[in-house]
C-alpha cells in the first residue's frame, strides 16, 4: 500500500507511477485522516509519497502517520519517495524519528525534484516553463531507477539534502508549520461558483456556502485551491496577485 498526499499533482504522479511497477494500492492520505487502520499483507510494502513543506513532512502527513494503524506487520518494506521544488533539508531523519515509536525502519528515501508551487510568500513563485519541462524530465528518467531499488530492496543515493539542512528543517520548517492558516484566501470577482476548489481540497478543508468557497481553519497550504482554479480566482492576500499557477499534468 502507498499512502500519498498531493496538492498540485505532482506527488500523485510519483505515488501512481510507483505502484503501477510495485503493484501496490494508492490510497489518500486526506481522505483517511480519522484513526486510519490498515492491514497489512504478507508481501504488501508500506509506501508513502509527499510533497516537502519548508524543507520538512507536511504537517498533515505528521498526524496521519502519528495516527495510522498497521495490523499484521512483520518487517514488511518502508519506504518513502518525496517530491521537493529544490532540496529537503534533514526530512529523512524526521520521518526516521516519526516512525521509530512504531517499530518501523524506512530503508528506503528518495526525493525526485518537482515543479516549485509555493507562491504565497515573498520571493517563491513558480517555475518558467522551460524549467518545469525539464525538473519533469528528469523525474521522468530518474523515478524508474528508485522504483527499481524498491522493488529488489536494494537502495541507492538519490536524496537531495541541500545546503543549511538543520537551520531550514529545524528553524524554518517549525516556523512555518506554526504559521499554517487560510485566514488570507479570499476570491476575486472572477470566481464562478464552479466548486472546483472544494473538489480538489486533499483534506476537504473548503466548503462552498452559497456560490463561493470558505475555508474551515485546517489548511496545510498545499494550494491545491489556488493552482487548480479555473478561473485565477483564489488569491492569498496580495502576495499572489501576479504569479503564476502549476499542477502536474501527462501532457507537459
Amino acid at each position: 500500500m502507498i499512502f500519498y498526499f498531493s496538492g498540485t499533482g505532482n506527488s500523485q504522479w510519483v505515488a501512481d507511477e510507483v505502484a503501477k511497477t510495485l503493484h501496490e494500492e494508492v490510497i489518500a492520505i486526506g481522505s483517511h485522516l480519522e484513526k486510519p487502520i490498515f492491514e497489512l499483507k504478507e508481501n504488501e510494502k508500506i509506501g508513502f509519497c509527499f510533497p516537502i513543506h519548508s524543507w520538512g513532512i507536511p504537517s498533515i502527513v505528521v498526524k496521519f502517520v502519528q495516527s495510522l494503524n498497521i495490523t499484521n506487520y512483520q518487517q514488511q518494506l518502508v519506504f518513502v519517495v518525496a517530491t521537493c521544488g529544490d532540496n529537503c533539508g534533514l526530512s529523512q531523519q524526521q520521518f526516521s524519528d516519526l516512525i521509530r515509536p512504531k517499530g518501523w525502519q524506512c530503508r528506503h528515501f528518495y526525493t525526485v525534484q518537482m515543479p516549485n508551487n509555493y507562491i504565497v510568500m515573498p520571493g517563491f513563485g513558480i517555475d518558467s516553463i522551460e524549467v518545469q519541462h525539464q525538473k519533469i524530465a528528469k523525474a521522468r528518467n530518474v523515478l524508474p531507477k528508485i522504483i527499481a531499488a524498491i522493488e529488489e530492496d536494494q537502495p541507492i543515493e538519490h536524496y537531495l539534502k541541500g545546503g543549511l539542512a538543520w537551520l531550514k528543517s529545524k528553524v524554518i520548517y517549525h516556523g512555518f508549520c506554526k504559521s499554517l492558516s487560510d485566514k488570507s484566501f479570499y476570491v476575486t470577482d472572477q470566481c464562478s461558483g464552479c466548486g472546483a476548489c472544494e473538489r480538489f481540497c486533499p483534506i476537504h478543508n473548503i466548503t462552498m456556502q452559497g456560490s463561493k468557497p470558505h475555508w474551515n481553519g485546517t489548511c496545510t497550504q498545499c494550494l491545491s485551491c489556488i493552482h487548480r482554479c479555473p478561473h485565477q480566482a483564489i488569491q492569498y492576500g496580495k502576495q499572489t496577485l501576479k504569479k503564476g499557477r502549476y499542477y502536474f499534468s501527462e501532457g507537459k
